[in-house]
C-alpha cells in the first residue's frame, strides 16, 4: 500500500510539472516577477516590498545568464512538487489511506487557486511549501511530543518568514498548543525557551534592516490597502476563494471545518485542525488577499479528505469516482484560465474574449508580456542605437514602473542597451545616491503618466515612441510611452530626496 501511494504522488508530481513546463513555452514574465529575478542581483538582509530569500534564489537562477522563463522559474516549479510531496505526507500522518491521498492530490491539480501561483516566480509559492512543512511537523510534534520536531519547526517558520510574512499567521496558530494539557506540558519548561529564541534570532536580520529603512514593509501594506485590500468586500472574497478552489470542492473543505470544529475525539488531530482555524480567522480579520489563505486551506481540504474516505466513501466507491470526476472536469475546464497551456491566439477563443476595437483584454500579463517586452526593448534599441555617439556614453533608462525597469535589465544584455532605473518600489534603494545625471537619458512610462512629470526633472523631452498593447486587462498598461530627455534640472541625490516618500507611488 505504501509503494501505491509513492506512485501516486510522484504521478501527480510529474503532471503537475508537465503542466508547468507546458505553461512556460507560452509563458512571458508577469511584472512582479522581473522585480524579483532584478532582487538578486542586489541581495540584501530585505527589500521593500518582501524579505530576503527570494532574491536568493533569483541569485542562484541568475548565475545561469539565461532569460529563459523555464530557468527563472526552477524554485518556483520543486516548491511546487515539494508541496505536492508535503500534502501527500500530512494526510497519510493525519490516518487518510489511498482514497483520501487520491483525493487530496485531484484537488491540487484541479484547484486554479494552485496553477498559476505554483506557476509564477513569486514569494507565494513558497509561502505555501514552508506552511506544508511547518504543518507537518507540527502534526509529528503533537502526536510524540519529540523536541526535535520543534526545533525543526523554529528554523522552518524562520525560513518562512524570511520569504513573507504571512507565516506569522501559522505561528499564531501554535496557541492551540496551551489548550491541552498534554501538548502544554509538552511546550512549557525551560528547555523550551531555545526554540522561539532561535527563531527570533534567525529573522533577526531581517528585523534589523526594516528598523534602519524605517520599516518599508508597513508603508507598502499601507499602500496595499489603499489600492487593493480595502477594495474587497468580504462577499467577493469568499467568491473568489470559492472559485479559486475549485466550486466542486466545496464539500472537502467544508468537511474539514466540520470535522475541525465538532470531532473531537482524536485529541491529535483536534489540536493540529484547531491551529488552521485559528490562522484562517486571523487572516480574515486582516482582510487578507485571497491567496493568503491558500496554504491553510489545503490542511483544511487534507481533513476533509480524511474525514470524507473514513465515514463517506469507506462503503461508497459510487460517491467517491462522482467526486474525483466532478474535480477533474472542473480543473479541466478553468485550467487554461489560470497557466498558459495554450498559445496566445487560441486561448483568446477558449475564451471567448471579444475584439473591443482591435483590443483583447487579458486577464493576466505573462499571457501576453513575452511579446510585449519585445517591442518595447526593440524599440529602446532603435532609439539607443540612433543617438549620437557622445549622448551614447553614459546614457541610462529609466522606468518609471519597476516592471519596465526590471524588463530592460533582464534583456539589456540581449538588446545592448543600457541598464536601468528606476524609483518605483526597491528600485529607489538601487538607485545611484550621488553624482549628476547623463545629459541624455531614455524614460519608460505607462499610460495615465503625462509628459509634464518628466519635464519636471528635465528641460527637454521629446516622445519617441508610442506602444499599443492590444491585450492589457489594466488601463495603465495599455499604452507604453519612450522618451528621450536631456538636460536634467537635478542629480541623483536630488532625485533620492524627491521620491523619498514616493516609494510606492
Amino acid at each position: 500500500m505504501k509503494w501505491n501511494n509513492d506512485i501516486i504522488i510522484g504521478f501527480a508530481c510529474l503532471l503537475k510539472i508537465g503542466l508547468h513546463l507546458l505553461a512556460d513555452i507560452h509563458s512571458g514574465f508577469q511584472g512582479d516577477e522581473l522585480l524579483h529575478i532584478d532582487a538578486g542581483n542586489h541581495l540584501a538582509f530585505g527589500f521593500m516590498e518582501f524579505p530576503p530569500l527570494i532574491g536568493v534564489f533569483a541569485y542562484l537562477q541568475n548565475l545561469t545568464g539565461s532569460t529563459s522563463v523555464i530557468v527563472h522559474h526552477l524554485f518556483s516549479h520543486l516548491a511546487s512538487m515539494a508541496i505536492f510531496i508535503l500534502a501527500g505526507k500530512i494526510t497519510l500522518e493525519l490516518g487518510g489511506k489511498t482514497k483520501a491521498l487520491l483525493l487530496v492530490m485531484t484537488f491540487l491539480l484541479a484547484a486554479p487557486a494552485f496553477t498559476r501561483t505554483h506557476q509564477l516566480f513569486q514569494p507565494v509559492v513558497f509561502s505555501q511549501f514552508f506552511w506544508l512543512l511547518g504543518f507537518i511537523l507540527f502534526v509529528r510534534f503533537v502526536k510524540t511530543l519529540n523536541k526535535k520536531y520543534l526545533l525543526l519547526l523554529a528554523l522552518t517558520l524562520a525560513a518562512g518568514f524570511l520569504n513573507k510574512y504571512d507565516i506569522l499567521f501559522f505561528v499564531a496558530g501554535l496557541i492551540s498548543l496551551l489548550f491541552f494539557k498534554r501538548t502544554r506540558n509538552g511546550i512549557l519548561g525551560r528547555e523550551t525557551i531555545i526554540y522561539p529564541v532561535l527563531f527570533i534570532l534567525l529573522i533577526s536580520p531581517n528585523i534589523i534592516w526594516q528598523i534602519i529603512n524605517d520599516f518599508p514593509v508597513l508603508h507598502h501594506m499601507k499602500e496595499l490597502y489603499k489600492a487593493q485590500l480595502n477594495d474587497q468586500s468580504a462577499t467577493k472574497g469568499l467568491l473568489n476563494l470559492f472559485i479559486q478552489l475549485n466550486p466542486f470542492a466545496i464539500g472537502i473543505y467544508t468537511a474539514g471545518f466540520v470535522y475541525a470544529v465538532f470531532l473531537k475525539k482524536d485529541e491529535h488531530n483536534h489540536i493540529v485542525s484547531l491551529s488552521i482555524l485559528i490562522s484562517i480567522l486571523l487572516l480574515a480579520v486582516s482582510k487578507g488577499k485571497h491567496y493568503y489563505f491558500f496554504p491553510a486551506l489545503i490542511c483544511l481540504v487534507i481533513l476533509g479528505s480524511v474525514w470524507f474516505e473514513i465515514k463517506v466513501f469507506n462503503k461508497r466507491n459510487w460517491l467517491y469516482c462522482a467526486q474525483i470526476i466532478l474535480l477533474v472536469i472542473g480543473g479541466a475546464v478553468m485550467l487554461p484560465y489560470g497557466m498558459t497551456i495554450l498559445k496566445l491566439d487560441r486561448f483568446i477563443k477558449y475564451a471567448h474574449i471579444k475584439n473591443e476595437e482591435n483590443h483583447y483584454p487579458l486577464p493576466f500579463e505573462e499571457f501576453y508580456s513575452q511579446y510585449q517586452w519585445r517591442k518595447v526593448l526593440s524599440s529602446v534599441k532603435r532609439i539607443y542605437d540612433d543617438l549620437h555617439l557622445e549622448d551614447k556614453k553614459n546614457c541610462v533608462i529609466w522606468g518609471k514602473h519597476y516592471k519596465q525597469a526590471g524588463a530592460v535589465n533582464l534583456f539589456s544584455e540581449e538588446y545592448n542597451v543600457p541598464k536601468a532605473i528606476s524609483y518605483h518600489g526597491s528600485y529607489y534603494q538601487w538607485a545611484p545616491n550621488d553624482g549628476n545625471l547623463p545629459g541624455t537619458l531614455i524614460a519608460i512610462s505607462n499610460k495615465g503618466v503625462p509628459k509634464e512629470y518628466w519635464e519636471y526633472f528635465f528641460s527637454t523631452v521629446e516622445v519617441t515612441d508610442t506602444i499599443l498593447n492590444p491585450y492589457a486587462d489594466e488601463s495603465e498598461d495599455e499604452l507604453t510611452t519612450i522618451y528621450i530627455c536631456r538636460e536634467p534640472k537635478t542629480n541623483y541625490a536630488g532625485l533620492k530626496d524627491i521620491f523619498r516618500n514616493r516609494i510606492f507611488e
